[in-house]
């Protein structure tokens, strides 16, 4: 995976991966879709894939990251 920023939004990171980490086509076909902004969709990968990615990633940040998402993912199940 490649980490990259904008010089115009420093505090944003944009990982690249150099592999697909799971499937893309079903993930795709799953994923949720969030508009950032008006006209602007963005598919959202599955919190679970999001905490397989982070826990195959391992780093520090992705690590803690994953406390988190399954916090996330425990509120959405007992809705």
């Amino acid at each position: 995976m490649l980490n990259m920023h904008s010089d115009a939004h420093r505090e944003t990171n944009i990982d690249v991966f150099v592999t697909e980490p799971f499937d893309f086509d079903r993930e795709y076909a799953a994923a949720y879709i969030q508009e950032l902004v008006l006209g602007l969709k963005l598919p959202v990968a599955s919190l679970d894939t999001l905490i397989e990615m982070k826990r195959l990633a391992g780093r520090t940040k992705d690590l803690a990251d994953i406390e988190e998402l399954v916090s996330i993912r425990e509120r959405i199940r007992d809705q």
